[in-house]
């Protein structure tokens, strides 16, 4: 598999999260194998130019530099890198997506799981969380959070029990014969049903 090198970063604060990704999976093919993080660090700098991406950035500090090249322990230096360049916004954005973001508005639960990642990324949201897990039964199908409840696993299940139960229970759902749900519906109420025949006798 060929990994595609990463653009140059210019220090656009819009175009850092995308970048960033992409230099992170760059690093982490096996053609840099047994690369050292310092030498992983001087490669991340040679990425970024231009004058939005300040001086102090691209020359790593002259504290933290010698013969050698930039010293900055790897882990931190993308910590830095996402202080001075993320988003803000895009965390509150993602979190008012997470609240507006319910099951019905998705072919299924697959999807609202793919969307609600997305979105938990961005914010920088614990999966498993009791709240995380109040948000999904809130906005999930009832009926299929109901049948969940039912069961003693959802007493201790976490996200991950929660994302595959009701991706499974969903996709049961869509199997069943239409015919099915419309004769079930339809002997939910028999007395209407009497009701709309005796009006036809009249």
């Amino acid at each position: 598999m060929e990994y595609c090198r990463p653009d140059d970063f210019d220090g656009t604060k819009e175009n850092y999260s995308i970048w960033g990704k992409r230099m992170f999976i760059y690093l982490s093919s096996p053609a840099w194998r047994g690369t050292s993080a310092q030498e992983k660090t001087s490669i991340v700098l040679s990425y970024i130019r231009g004058p939005r991406a300040g001086h102090e950035t691209q020359a790593c500090g002259d504290e933290k530099q010698d013969g050698e090249g930039c010293q900055w322990d790897y882990g931190r230096f993308w910590e830095m890198l996402d202080e001075r360049f993320a988003d803000r916004l895009q965390a509150v954005k993602a979190r008012c997506q997470i609240y507006a973001l319910y099951m019905d508005q998705c072919s299924s639960a697959q999807e609202y799981f793919e969307k609600l990642e997305v979105y938990m990324h961005q914010a920088k949201w614990e999966k498993e969380t009791p709240y995380t897990l109040s948000v999904i039964s809130t906005h999930a199908d009832q009926s299929l959070v109901d049948i969940i409840h039912e069961s003693a696993a959802s007493r201790t299940g976490g996200y991950r029990y929660w994302k595959e139960e009701l991706v499974r229970l969903n996709l049961n759902r869509s199997k069943r014969p239409r015919g099915i749900s419309q004769l079930a519906g339809m002997s939910k109420d028999p007395q209407a049903s009497t009701g709309s025949e005796a009006g036809e006798e009249w």
